[in-house]
């Protein structure tokens, strides 16, 4: 009876039939055929994500950057006259540039236009200026400036970014990405 038992028990297990054991050497050695693109789409449905997604804020930017100012300069201790004026000179900076990419990037492609020279406001922390200058030379089209000013903000001390970090290190990715540049995984 145990005789009869164990040749039906199968002794390599259901993922390897006996039947592979009747097959040439060369076809069971050989490779299985793949395809890279079919298994990297096949890996990427499985990843999930670490973070959660949270709604995008209804503002426009240019009142997202405002409100950071705002606070910004009063965790300096600016007085709140000062202040305004230092929010109403970056607000009339950000338009000015916004207008200035606006108008390069509807003009003729043949057609040259002239570049954007308005100095920065004064008063701006070093984090928000860095940031800022970086902004600049990006839509200048400059991105080793840009690189370099947005990489000077990260080197500030922890306490000196607590408004541009983030933006700093997403516009280095993205500048990378661009670029095709490994140092992307910022």
């Amino acid at each position: 009876m145990a005789l009869a038992l164990a040749s039906a028990a199968v002794a390599c297990g259901p993922e390897f039939p006996n039947s592979y054991y009747a097959m040439p050497e060369r076809e069971l050695l050989r490779a299985p055929e793949g395809s890279f693109e079919q298994e990297i789409t096949r890996i990427a449905a499985d990843v999930r994500l670490r973070f959660n997604k949270v709604a995008a804020d209804e503002r426009p930017m240019i009142q997202v950057e405002l409100a950071d100012l705002r606070r910004a300069l009063a965790a300096e201790g600016v007085a709140a006259t000062r202040a305004r004026v230092i929010v109403e000179n970056y607000e009339r900076f950000r338009r000015e540039l916004d207008a200035w990419t606006e108008k390069r990037d509807r003009r003729p492609r043949n057609e040259e236009t002239e570049d954007f020279t308005t100095a920065l406001p004064e008063g701006l922390s070093a984090e928000i200026a860095g940031y800022l200058r970086g902004a600049v030379a990006w839509r200048r089209g400059d991105n080793r400036e840009a690189e370099t000013q947005w990489l000077a903000v990260l080197e500030l001390p922890a306490e000196a970014r607590r408004y541009r970090t983030t933006w700093a290190a997403y516009m280095l990715g993205t500048l990378h990405l661009r670029e095709a540049d490994h140092r992307a995984n910022y």
